[in-house]
């Protein structure tokens, strides 16, 4: 009788079984079947072949290697576009527009507008130095920073965070009500918020925008500054890698600038800088490219530094200044306010 087979499944030969989802299994199916062929080639042949295949192997990795140099390039290029189009050189002929702005302190930028705070007002003043909103205010501004995350102007003031939303019919709101104790200076990058404390930022607090303002972090001293200093700004550099500390040091007349990370308060780089009597002494600009432009208020004297926190330059500036702000657009437009007179200088750099 012939043999029963039951239940039984009938694969084809292994020789030539593919499964869909192994790849490993297809690529030796592949070879092997190459080397099928190339039993029936002849040495010539081979030869050719072999040839054929060296050259294909050598085009692809020439292709490779001239697309990571193109894209090395284009990075290299756009980095150097955008150093080069910052020539602060230009502040030496003087500003293309004033304008009169008085009792205005602190100062912040988005990519269309310049936010000014003058006595008991909140004022906005795009590249041409025409005013485009003027709002009254009754709080004092400490400091502000523009949100790119929240598209908004955050707006510190002693205790309260206020925004101004510029989308809004009533731009002005509080985003934190009673901070526990009067804050100093702020700033921001993607969701991450901080701020330090009054007289000397002996405290920094770090805030999440993305979870409805809550306080993640804290640091005190001796992290958040060292004993007998005072920390008179902070600035996210423009990539949020750094996070750019001037602080002073009255008891033995020192002031520095430092570059630090921001996760975790630890010093990479400081710098001495001249001190002037007094806690408040240094502020910030940040610049493209990781780099910082720090001024004394009220003071001439100007201080550029690099992404190692390194200074690169120096310029003494014709008037004194209070205030700094840069909005990146086809002229990157830089205003100085300054002090006494009270205006704004508007240059393209």
């Amino acid at each position: 009788m012939p043999a029963q087979f039951s239940n039984v499944t009938i694969s084809p030969p292994s020789a030539i079984f593919v499964e869909a989802n192994k790849s490993e299994n297809l690529d030796n199916f592949k070879l092997a079947s190459v080397s099928m062929e190339q039993q029936h080639l002849s040495k010539n042949q081979k030869r050719r072949q072999n040839k054929k295949q060296r050259e294909i192997n050598i085009a692809n990795k020439s292709s490779i290697s001239t697309e990571s140099n193109v894209a090395l390039e284009i990075k290299l290029l756009a980095e150097q576009s955008i150093t080069a189009t910052l020539n602060f050189d230009r502040l030496k002929a003087g500003p293309r527009k004033s304008v009169i702005i008085k009792d205005g302190q602190r100062m912040a930028s988005n990519d269309e507008f310049f936010l000014i705070c003058p006595k008991n007002k909140l004022c906005l003043y795009d590249a041409q130095g025409k005013e485009q909103l003027n709002i009254k205010r009754d709080f004092n501004v400490s400091d502000i920073c523009w949100s790119t995350y929240l598209k908004k102007f955050l707006i510190l003031s002693d205790s309260d965070l206020y925004s101004l939303d510029l989308t809004r019919s009533t731009p002005l709101m509080i985003e934190i009500s009673g901070f526990g104790r009067d804050m100093d200076e702020c700033t921001c990058y993607d969701n991450i918020f901080m701020v330090i404390s009054d007289f000397g930022g002996e405290v920094i607090e770090v805030w999440d925008m993305n979870m409805s303002w809550k306080s993640i972090r804290r640091y005190e001293s001796p992290i958040s500054r060292e004993e007998d200093q005072g920390i008179s700004s902070i600035r996210f550099s423009s990539s949020g890698m750094y996070l750019g500390v001037t602080l002073t040091e009255p008891f033995i007349e020192k002031a520095y600038f430092q570059l630090c990370n921001w996760q975790d308060m630890k010093v990479l780089q400081i710098v001495e800088q001249p001190f002037y009597e007094g806690y408040c002494n240094h502020y910030m600009l940040a610049l493209p490219n990781d780099e910082f432009l720090v001024y004394k208020y009220s003071e001439k004297q100007i201080f550029f530094f690099n992404s190692n926190g390194q200074l690169k330059q120096r310029f003494q500036y014709s008037k004194r200044i209070c205030s700094t702000a840069l909005l990146m657009n086809d002229k990157n437009c830089l205003v100085i306010q300054t002090s006494r007179p009270d205006e704004l200088h508007f240059y393209d750099l």
